[in-house]
């Protein structure tokens, strides 16, 4: 079972912004790195494009503290050179998910991606879980 995971920007953003049907399983994720049962990593782009999408719906004060609370039990990614240069060439059909991949494969600590949408990442190296995927198996 993965206890080391990237979390993609739609399960970031469901907690963030609170979308349901999805955002009781993403905050359940979030509740384990909380608790310490998971380490949860996230990409510097996607913290960037979740900024930019939450604050259009709820305002940027509020869209700083919350991504700071959440901040305070994840770990952050660079995404540098290296990762840009290999989404170029990793066949990903999206260019933000191939650069999210490349974050995560290149973190060796990174065991599985959890994700909303697994066709986003059907070329991955790594397993990719739905958020409801990887809960049934933590259990």
């Amino acid at each position: 079972m993965a206890h080391n995971i990237f979390v993609d920007s739609d399960v970031f953003l469901d907690t963030l912004l609170t979308r349901n049907p999805f955002a009781e399983k993403s905050n359940t994720i979030f509740l384990l790195a909380a608790n310490g049962e998971v380490s949860i990593f996230l990409s510097s782009l996607m913290i960037s494009n979740s900024f930019y999408v939450a604050r259009k719906e709820i305002g940027k004060e509020i869209t700083i503290k919350s991504i700071q609370q959440i901040l305070e039990y994840c770990q952050i990614l660079p995404v540098g050179d290296s990762e840009i240069r290999n989404a170029f060439r990793n066949g990903f059909t999206d260019f933000e998910d191939a650069i999210q991949f490349e974050t995560a494969n290149q973190n060796p600590s990174v065991e599985a991606i959890i994700a909303r949408n697994k066709k986003d990442y059907k070329l991955s190296t790594l397993p990719v879980f739905t958020p409801q995927e990887f809960l049934a198996l933590f259990k």
